[in-house]
């Protein structure tokens, strides 16, 4: 249950992004070597607030829809919790996000790395631990864990894209290049949904189609062998 809480979470992010964390990664450089504070309000603007208003809206699609989605789709009624629990998951993951691919832009690399790679997974793993001690882990506490790593790295991401970019443009009239910014980001937009969701939505086709148990069974699977293939990689280009 868990696992299809998570995955049905990312799949909504990944649509609610619609692209635009990678128009942040590819359009900041651009903006900030050319000094181009007009164009970069308006990147930084619409590249958060549309994903951000999007996500909101598929979070009330997740939520008041659970209970159709457990008993119809999954055939789980007991899903439903877990499901409720997933939607809020949706806008916060979605400004995470954001605010780290505004870290990435930025180069500030260190930051990125602090937040996303090392807070983030450790707040969740340490909370998932304490919640096993006390006896009350469950998917839908789970999720919440979860729901809170993302809230604190979000915090993180955003606080430190602010001090960078806030005193720039708070007195900068925005310009939004919309149109260049979505002919970049179409392409990739479509990508991301079968590259980054396609395991997610894997995992969600065996849960409509299979029992809780198959998933159960997919997702550690897919785990180890992803995690193979890096080790593999990792291996491969030390020894080259």
């Amino acid at each position: 249950f868990y696992s299809i809480g998570i995955s049905v979470a990312l799949v909504s992010t990944i649509i609610s992004m619609m692209g635009f964390g990678e128009s942040l990664v590819r359009f900041i450089p651009v903006y900030a070597s050319k000094k181009d504070c007009a164009g970069l309000a308006g990147l930084v603007r619409i590249s958060i607030y549309i994903p951000f208003l999007f996500s909101l809206v598929t979070a009330c699609v997740i939520f008041f829809g659970s209970g159709f989605l457990a008993n119809t789709v999954f055939s789980q009624p007991v899903l439903e919790k877990t499901l409720k629990a997933s939607a809020f998951l949706v806008p916060v993951w979605v400004l995470e996000t954001s605010g780290a691919r505004t870290l990435q832009g930025g180069q500030y690399l260190y930051h990125f790395t602090l937040s996303n790679n090392i807070c983030l997974p450790s707040i969740r793993l340490s909370g998932m631990f304490l919640l096993a001690i006390a006896g009350v882990l469950c998917p839908k506490t789970a999720v919440y864990i979860f729901g809170f790593s993302l809230l604190f790295a979000a915090v993180l991401n955003l606080s430190w894209s602010g001090r960078k970019y806030f005193p720039l443009l708070k007195n900068t009239v925005p310009r939004y290049d919309l149109r260049t910014i979505l002919r970049f980001t179409t392409p990739i937009y479509a990508s991301h949904i079968l590259l980054v969701g396609g395991p997610s939505l894997q995992l969600l086709l065996i849960g409509m189609l299979g029992t809780s148990e198959d998933v159960g069974i997919f997702a550690p699977i897919y785990e180890f062998t992803l995690f193979s293939i890096i080790v593999y990689n990792a291996v491969s280009m030390a020894g080259s």
